[in-house]
């Protein structure tokens, strides 16, 4: 067994790798240094990309879903799977579940998606540079156009894709772009510009749209934009999903019913040229789903009885069975994996400090941890104390860390309305 995808480096990366791995936070130093003993994983992730690479247009993929244990490696490999992407020529975003972020609410979705997203070998604002980029790429901005005039259904999106044609004040189309990123666009202003153009507004029926009605447009307006500057397609990494576990029963439903389109687990649900992968801790389905929302949300939502509840829940339902019988299980460690990484990581220790550590053979136990995080840093760190105070006597302690699936009313918006 060896690592996936591990680079050759200098001392800096080397000590930026490191101290990483020290503090148990990957950071692209570290993932690409020191690789990644998940190839079930990258294998899953690079079939997912090769679906999305379709000649006649973005393509639909069902997505990936990744489950582990703490310290095991999800975030790890994400981190791994985001250079896997950028190398390939993919736009990445990092999504991390929060309360800032929570995942039932498609808009703060976007905008976290936006703000967060990593374009290979450029810098800058996102949707400017997608959009600066297009111009030039010809049938590609063709199909884009075509999209935006014919494929989706608001006028006010077909009207900002005309007048992002034909505008030539710097101002007026910087105020088109961040309309497509996320922000809100004057009608008086959309009506000046077409007629400045010479577009007829009244053949145009230009209404504002609501912010969560319009983040699935957006979503699959920026996709499309993401082909039309030249790029293969927009990946979209999910972390921590477990936060889900602590949503009230509703917020819950339909965080469920986002990850079911996110994954693509029912037909013609997910957005053309978005790839999603999500982590999601290894026993969620067993302390949040058995005995608990497989029971809770169906009596919820058949409760309230409306058309827009029980087709909530239809999603829901797959969401759920797609967390409780489809995740791909990532691969604790083992004796093989153990030796690939302890040499690996003893190579990157060497070209950061010059000293090649001796390792202990009693910390190449296999039964002793659940998760490589755990052997990683009892490795550096006893590394560290040897160098610094070689006849110090070492005593490494562990503490386990659960996760918790219990509801926590500060992660909880809605309204009582909705309760």
């Amino acid at each position: 067994m060896t690592l996936t995808m591990p680079d050759s480096l200098d001392r800096t990366s080397a000590l930026r790798a490191l101290e990483a791995l020290r503090n148990g936070v990957p950071n692209r130093y570290a993932v690409r240094a020191f690789g990644t003993t998940q190839p079930r994983a990258v294998d899953a992730f690079e079939q997912l990309l090769a679906g999305l690479t379709s000649p006649s247009g973005p393509a639909t993929v069902e997505g990936l879903l990744l489950s582990a244990d703490f310290g095991v490696g999800k975030s790890h490999t994400l981190r791994l799977l985001e250079q896997l992407a950028l190398r390939e020529g993919y736009v990445v975003s990092e999504v991390v579940v929060s309360k800032e972020t929570p995942l039932h609410d498609p808009t703060r979705l976007f905008q976290a998606a936006v703000r967060n997203a990593r374009i290979p070998d450029t810098r800058g604002e996102f949707v400017v540079n997608l959009a600066n980029k297009s111009k030039a790429k010809g049938h590609a901005f063709n199909e884009f156009m075509d999209w935006a005039l014919r494929g989706q259904p608001h006028q006010i999106v077909e009207a900002s894709a005309l007048l992002f044609e034909r505008v030539t004040n710097p101002d007026d189309t910087r105020a088109i772009v961040d309309y497509w990123a996320g922000e809100k666009i004057a009608l008086a202003d959309v009506r000046r510009m077409m007629k400045e153009t010479g577009i007829d507004a009244k053949a145009f029926d230009l209404k504002q749209i609501k912010q969560a009605d319009m983040a699935p447009i957006r979503f699959e307006l920026v996709s499309r934009l993401v082909r039309a500057a030249g790029y293969k397609g927009w990946i979209i990494l999910f972390d921590e999903v477990e936060l889900v576990a602590r949503y009230s029963v509703l917020q819950r439903a339909k965080a469920y019913a986002q990850l079911t389109r996110w994954l693509g687990a029912v037909p013609n649900q997910s957005i053309p040229g978005i790839g999603a992968v999500a982590t999601i801790s290894g026993d969620y389905a067993l302390f949040a789903l058995d005995d608990r929302d497989l029971v809770q949300i169906p009596e919820k939502l058949r409760e309230k009885g409306d058309e827009s509840s029980l087709a909530m829940l239809s999603l829901a339902e797959a969401g759920m069975h797609r967390i409780k019988s489809k995740a791909l299980a990532l691969d604790e460690p083992n004796g093989q994996t153990l030796a690939a990484a302890v040499e690996r990581l003893t190579g990157i220790y060497a070209t950061a400090y010059g000293i090649t550590p001796n390792v202990n053979p009693s910390t190449m136990n296999s039964s002793e941890f659940r998760d490589m995080r755990a052997y990683v840093r009892r490795w550096v760190n006893e590394w560290d104390l040897r160098r610094l105070h070689p006849d110090a006597e070492l005593d490494t302690e562990f503490e386990e860390i659960t996760t918790s699936y219990e509801e926590d009313k500060d992660l909880q918006t809605e309204t009582p309305e909705e309760d």
